[in-house]
């Protein structure tokens, strides 16, 4: 199995570190105050093939060198009530060295705390780290609001069901990294920053990529290549694929995809469509299962339906002579009415035109009377004078 070689991971965190040692030597003002010590270096992660499906909580991946420094302000989301885990958490947290602001709330706690969107805002820029009951996970993200997935800042996830050590589960937290995993093909880890030591640096981005070998579907044969930068500088290679994988070649998952995957099918719509596994371990649409029938071609669809519409015209023909005499009256039956039918309507036409025509001889007599009528009174007249 390939893997990430240190030492050339080494002269690539060489060049690195002397290029942000440039930059902050030619800036001024507050970036050059800043210093390397907020300067964070990422390890990026190149695959052939997107996973199947995405995933909103993070991985955590273990690294030998915490990210967590001793004043970091932390916020820990427990299940309800605070009160039944703020001691615990407060007493191990100190025993791990913690000295920074350290705020113990629960899921009512936290819905106060995220009514509005600027308050979500406010409680991101408040803490450095977020951690969670693993119990409470599935609802953090839609109370939390998409800033935080955006930020990429949502809570690492800590074992706190009862029987679990406590101690073991934050040391295990601390000790991480978030790897968020989606559907395209390159990912960014935050191993450290350019203030550390070139040796802390090396064996975080080693152990990192070792851990995500074990989660990205695939492992080290889906993965094309591999970079370490910072923000502002260009990718720096460090591992790369000896032979390209094609595009329509199918990734096999590791056991932890085929695990997430089949806790994924009660979840609503993960993937757009419900993956299955074959016998082999590849990934297959469950669609693609159903139509295990050949495609019929257009014109034999054609031809089917064609058929159909002349057998559904066809007249079925009559059994016995009984049958036919009986077919034969009906039609009979069914032209006679027809044609007094067609006789009625001919007849109470033509009485409307007679009436219509008398309507107008009568109208035109009365016109007639009207227009004679002073004449017979003026002649009247005259014979009087």
């Amino acid at each position: 199995m390939p893997k990430l070689s240190s030492k050339r991971t080494a002269h690539a965190m060489q060049a690195l570190i002397a290029f942000v040692e440039k930059s902050i030597a030619d800036k001024e003002g507050v970036e050059g105050l800043l210093g390397a010590d907020e300067t964070p270096i990422y390890l990026t992660l190149g695959l052939h093939r997107p996973p199947v499906a995405a995933r909103t909580n993070p991985y955590s991946l273990p690294v030998p060198h915490s990210l967590v420094e001793a004043d970091t302000d932390i916020c820990f989301i427990v299940k309800d009530p605070a009160s039944a885990y703020e001691d615990k958490i407060r007493e191990t947290a100190e025993e791990l060295g913690l000295k920074g602001n350290l705020n113990v709330i629960d899921v009512a706690g936290l819905g106060e705390m995220t009514y509005t969107y600027e308050a979500r805002r406010v409680l991101l820029a408040s803490y450095d780290m977020f951690l969670a009951d693993s119990r409470i996970m599935q609802q953090l993200p839609k109370r939390l609001g998409k800033k935080f997935y955006t930020k990429k800042r949502l809570p690492t996830m800590v074992d706190m069901q009862p029987g679990s050590s406590v101690r073991k589960s934050l040391a295990r937290a601390f000790s991480s990294i978030q790897l968020y995993l989606t559907r395209g093909v390159s990912f960014s880890l935050k191993i450290g920053y350019a203030s550390w030591d070139e040796d802390k640096l090396v064996a975080n981005a080693v152990a990192a990529a070792k851990a995500a070998a074990k989660i990205v579907p695939g492992g080290w044969d889906n993965f094309r290549s591999m970079h370490i930068k910072t923000r502002d500088s260009v990718a720096l290679p460090v591992y790369k694929a000896k032979t390209n994988v094609s595009s329509d070649a199918v990734v096999k998952p590791t056991e932890a995809e085929i695990k997430r995957i089949e806790s994924n099918r009660r979840a609503k719509n993960p993937i757009g469509w419900i993956a299955d596994l074959d016998t082999d371990n590849s990934i297959v649409s469950s669609k693609a299962k159903k139509s295990s029938k050949p495609a019929e071609s257009a014109e034999t669809k054609k031809a089917k339906k064609a058929k159909t519409t002349k057998d559904a015209k066809k007249v079925k023909e009559p059994e016995t002579e009984a049958e036919a005499d009986q077919t034969t009256g009906k039609k009979r039956a069914r032209s006679g009415k027809a044609k007094s039918k067609g006789k009625t309507a001919d007849d109470d036409a033509a009485a409307a035109e007679e009436d219509a025509a008398a309507e107008e001889d009568a109208a035109a007599e009365e016109d007639a009377v009207a227009e004679e009528a002073p004449r017979v009174t003026r002649s009247r007249k005259r014979r009087k004078k």
